[in-house]
């Protein structure tokens, strides 16, 4: 299975932040990733958070014109992945406004 993109954005309430709900979130769904066979899991996210995880940036991953300290990946086996980030196409510019989606 090749590397999947990411266990979709992950926002907590500001009353609720601090509890441990978003590092239980992708807890949770780093165990379903791994269980599913994924190699690993690119994100585009804070590095203050998700190094928490294992996360690292990677010189030969990118996505854009995002800064390089944001993209991230985790590997769960094998080699890291390298390359331009293929976005969900939720995140791309080129999404209609109004259009559903599906679930992330």
């Amino acid at each position: 299975m090749p590397f999947e993109r990411s266990p979709c954005p992950v926002g907590v309430l500001p009353s609720q932040q601090g509890k441990g709900i978003g590092s239980a979130l992708i807890r949770e769904a780093l165990a379903q990733l791994r269980s599913s066979g994924a190699a690993g899991v690119v994100l585009v996210g804070d590095p203050g958070f998700y190094k928490r995880f294992g996360f690292k940036n990677l010189d030969a991953l990118s996505w854009g014109h995002v800064p390089a300290e944001y993209v991230l990946a985790l590997p769960f086996k094998g080699e890291a992945p390298a390359g331009e980030i293929n976005p969900h196409r939720a995140f791309s510019q080129d999404q209609p406004s109004g259009e559903p989606l599906e679930e992330c």
